[in-house]
């Protein structure tokens, strides 16, 4: 369409690409005109998690990628900005984007070792400058709640008690979040304890004790072959994280072959 100094072409096709000139006074001046195929201009904001999780564990890592929809054109990147943001607790998001890496398929944020620091809200925003266009997606990171470590022995009872040379055994479970380490202690008078064994986040199995009968693991408390007055001891098993620490005693009373009675029991 034609008007008075103004050349306007609409609803642009494939077909419109090409050399225009102006031509004023025996004056010309000539433009090109490209027409880019397949782009879309209000391309929306994607984002992809990995792992994609509700609740992270603390010091764990998490990568998010800020991209476009799932039918992204492949030229799409050179006419849009991607960044990510993160968002103030009052909702509005910091001045300045976070740091990221830029792949082929968009753009990484890579967070962790996770602390509490990094729960929040994160913002994938998309836009193209040149048609004002704006579009964003937002991706919540949180942690897991941490709390102070429980502990539960099977049949738990203040007092065992065994006959000597027989064995005695239990079965135990920690459950915490974070992690804990686990300590042994035995005692004489059940005042002052004596370190057996350590039992760390770090390792796969407990120390070895040094000296004494106990076979300690992460679940289970045994002694072979109880022996009397040796093995009339108090226990007390100990678990800590960064919350806390809990702990669970009991006693063992070994009877002497001499002092022996038929219904006794653990």
């Amino acid at each position: 369409m034609e008007a008075t100094n103004v050349f306007n072409i609409t609803n642009l096709t494939l077909d419109d690409q090409g050399k225009y000139t102006c031509k004023v006074c025996n004056k010309e001046r000539t433009t090109r005109l490209y027409i880019h195929g397949g782009i879309n201009a209000y391309l929306k904001a994607f984002v992809i998690k990995e792992p994609d999780e509700t609740l992270y564990d603390i010091n764990s890592k998490v990568k998010l990628i800020c991209t476009f929809g799932k039918n992204k054109q492949k030229r799409s990147k050179d006419y849009f900005e991607l960044a990510w943001y993160k968002l103030a607790s009052d909702g509005q998001r910091e001045p300045k984007p976070l740091k990221v890496q830029k792949l082929e398929e968009g753009l990484h944020l890579l967070l962790g070792p996770l602390t509490q620091e990094s729960e929040g809200t994160y913002e994938c925003a998309v836009t193209r400058p040149k048609v004002n266009h704006y579009d964003f997606k937002l991706v919540r990171i949180k942690l897991k709640d941490r709390f102070t470590p429980k502990i539960h022995v099977l049949n738990y009872n203040p007092v065992f008690v065994g006959k000597e040379t027989e064995n005695f055994s239990l079965s135990y479970n920690v459950s915490s979040h974070t992690a804990c380490n686990i300590t042994w202690w035995k005692s004489k008078d059940g005042l002052k304890y004596q370190l057996i064994t350590r039992c760390l986040v770090t390792a796969q199995r407990c120390e070895k004790p040094d000296k004494g009968n106990e076979n300690i693991t992460k679940t289970s408390f045994e002694i072979k072959d109880l022996k009397f007055p040796q093995d009339n001891l108090f226990y007390k098993l100990v678990a800590a994280n960064d919350k806390g620490n809990n702990s669970k005693t009991f006693q063992i009373q070994v009877l002497g072959k001499a002092n022996e009675c038929p219904n006794s029991k653990f």
